[in-house]
């Protein structure tokens, strides 16, 4: 039950009814290629995919802190 309210609460959070903005992204090859193969195997869009990610990164960045998250990022 609770992971469904989380889901919920996180499409909430992510999707409003404001209009979207778009940012360019520059990525790496191999990492697009990353990118594609989870998109294409999921079905999952990759505007879809990058959103979730993007809000996960900065959700773990508030909770926390930035040099627990990049530690663990570079240990990786």
């Amino acid at each position: 039950v609770s992971i469904c309210y989380k889901r919920k609460s996180m499409h909430t959070e992510i999707y409003s009814n404001k209009p979207h903005i778009q940012f360019p992204v520059r990525i790496s090859d191999q990492l697009h290629e990353q990118f594609s193969k989870v998109s294409k195997s999921t079905h999952i869009p990759k505007s879809h995919i990058a959103r979730l990610a993007i809000y996960s990164f900065l959700k773990d960045i508030e909770l926390r802190g930035i040099t627990a998250v990049l530690d663990e990022i570079e240990s990786a």
